[in-house]
């Protein structure tokens, strides 16, 4: 048995002091409760995972130190349905490692989102111990709405998780998304992980979401775009500053 969050609904909507989140409610780190005598996380299958001084890998891979080794990513970017990954635990067992993100599965007829979905990582805690990956969100909307935040971020600390995946699919128009953002990116730590996937399918579609600023541009900038295929890993990132070039918003990821 695996925990997960789905969610049907005819409209769903967030309000601004609103959220769903599963932040820390993937797989267990080493040396967590439950998975005591364990040095390493868990990944997919619950199988052994990141080693001790590594972050958990799932879209992005976990930052690893002192010879510490992450689990290999895995999971699918335009459909994930995957738990984050457990990150290894400190230099003794007094440091366990912090639980990857949770799963959210989104299935409506509209969404609106002007507060937040979460599926961050757990913060990693002392003696190098790593911090969880970012779990999943898998949205699946006739029309998308909001001016808040989507994220699937890896956990912090000193030594980082990895982004997870996030994927939107919509078959209508998006409205009043100018600063509706979404983020699986690695969060700042002494060894950081990589980031994960974005990925969005609206063939053809006029976008005008806005992404928050990644140090490329001065912050959150709306601007327009036409997603002309399946888009994900937007920059490298999934925080696309304004200043980076169009052909990036206008083209598949490599």
């Amino acid at each position: 048995f695996e925990s997960a969050l789905d969610v049907l609904a005819g409209t769903l909507v967030i309000a601004t002091n609103g959220a769903i989140d599963v932040a820390g409610r993937g797989y267990l780190g080493g040396e967590r409760p439950a998975n005591n005598g364990t040095n390493e996380g868990r990944w997919q299958g619950n199988a052994i995972g990141s080693t001790v001084h590594a972050g958990g890998s799932y879209g992005g891979l976990g930052g690893a130190t002192s010879g510490g080794v992450p689990n290999p990513l895995y999971g699918s970017s335009n459909a994930p349905v995957d738990l984050g990954a457990g990150g290894g635990r400190g230099s003794d067992d007094n440091w366990p490692g912090s639980d990857g993100g949770g799963r959210i599965a989104i299935l409506a007829g509209s969404l609106q989102v002007d507060g937040l979905i979460s599926a961050d990582g757990a913060t990693g805690g002392g003696a190098q111990a790593g911090a969880g990956s970012g779990g999943s969100v898998y949205i699946r909307v006739g029309a998308l709405a909001g001016q808040g935040a989507i994220r699937a971020q890896g956990g912090s600390g000193q030594v980082g998780g990895g982004g997870g995946r996030i994927a939107v699919h919509f078959t209508g128009e998006a409205s009043n998304t100018n600063t509706l953002t979404f983020s699986t990116a690695a969060n700042v730590a002494g060894a950081p992980g990589q980031p994960g996937s974005l990925f969005f399918d609206r063939t053809y579609a006029y976008v005008p979401f806005s992404f928050a600023g990644d140090g490329a541009g001065s912050g959150p900038s709306p601007f327009s775009l036409y997603i002309t295929s399946l888009v994900r890993n937007l920059a490298g990132t999934a925080t696309v500053g304004w200043s980076d070039s169009v052909a990036r918003r206008t083209s598949p990821a490599t």
